[in-house]
């Protein structure tokens, strides 16, 4: 849920500053809770589900300071970068995978990422907090076409 309301606010704000203009769009698939119960009515399992995808499933960021340099990875980048702006400092959505077509055109659909907050602690052991921050900033050692395209500022020292 989190990812998905700060994917809306991106793809708005790319929507107002390019002026209409095709740099792509992001979307994530929507999940679903599953609590499978027994016939006692006792939850025996609980599973995460996500509409199935057909095409090329590709790997483009992940926590460790890492991007796909054979695929398109400025627009994932500038997410990331654009939650971390847009929650003021207190997350940041990373770990990026999904299917991006391969034209760069078109919207890229995205899947199980990973958000790091040294604030919030609901985010699971994947969390890192301060470090995972740090990795993004490695990885996104300069600012892209899009982040300045949305006025996003790095954190000082970074």
């Amino acid at each position: 849920m989190t990812a998905r309301h700060y994917v809306a606010m991106f793809n708005r704000s790319l929507s107002i500053t390019s002026g209409g203009g095709n740099v792509g769009e992001i979307q994530f698939l929507p999940v679903v809770l599953l609590q499978l119960v027994n016939s006692s009515g006792h939850v025996t399992n609980v599973l995460n589900a996500e509409p199935y995808m057909s095409g090329e499933f590709t790997k483009l960021t992940n926590n460790v300071a890492w991007k796909n340099t054979r695929r398109r990875t400025d627009l994932v980048l500038a997410y990331s970068h654009f939650t971390y702006q847009a929650s003021d400092r207190k997350l940041i959505v990373v770990d990026i995978q999904g299917w991006a077509p391969r034209d760069n055109k078109g919207c890229t659909f995205l899947t199980d990422p990973q958000i790091h907050s040294p604030v919030y602690k609901c985010f699971g052991t994947g969390n890192w907090k301060k470090k995972g921050f740090d990795n993004f900033w490695k990885m996104h050692v300069e600012c892209n076409d899009i982040c300045k395209m949305l006025n996003l500022v790095r954190p000082p020292n970074k």
